[in-house]
């Protein structure tokens, strides 16, 4: 029986154990930025960053790139994130829940045989069936729990000053794609 449990977990986890031969992508880092001029927040991907002023263009996918300059006095905080961080966490924490419940499942061992015929209802389940059982709640929650820890951002509150922005200007720059 724990050979077919060792294939079941093997083929769940190929493509995290395939992925690992290959060198990692660099993924992009969304940007989120706030004007002091305007409620609306902007949403791309950093283009440039000079002394006095950013850059932004909507996507790497338009044509042609549409792109928006702000001065740092206009920029009243800026937000980034890398983008595939949240599925990823989702994925690892549904991978987590799984380990778990078969884990908790096997632990509990398995239930005593049924007695004398006239029983109706009987539950009495194997490791391996409390352990299904168990992942059945236990990949949801870990699914949830690693998505809201993967889905911060990295916040810069400049509020329209320069100095703030000169300060942590090579901070934001790190968050451009080449």
């Amino acid at each position: 029986m724990s050979n077919k449990m060792f294939l079941l977990l093997l083929v769940l986890f190929q493509p995290l154990i395939s992925d690992a031969q290959n060198e990692p992508k660099e993924r992009p880092y969304k940007l989120w930025l706030r004007s002091m001029d305007s409620p609306v927040v902007k949403i791309g991907y950093l283009q440039s960053l000079s002394d006095s002023s950013m850059t932004i263009h909507r996507g790497w996918y338009v044509k042609p790139r549409e792109q928006q300059t702000f001065q740092a006095e206009q920029i009243q905080w800026v937000k980034f994130r890398k983008e595939g961080k949240v599925l990823r966490g989702v994925g690892i924490g549904a991978a987590l829940g799984l380990t778990t419940g078969i884990i908790w499942g096997v632990a509990l061992g398995d239930d005593p045989p049924c007695g004398p015929p006239p029983l109706y209802f009987c539950f009495s389940l194997t490791r391996f069936q409390k352990g299904m059982f168990i992942s059945l709640i236990s990949v949801p929650v870990g699914a949830l729990v690693g998505g809201l820890v993967r889905s911060g951002k990295t916040k810069f509150i400049l509020d329209g000053r320069r100095s703030e922005y000169n300060r942590q200007r090579k901070l934001i720059e790190s968050f451009r794609k080449n």
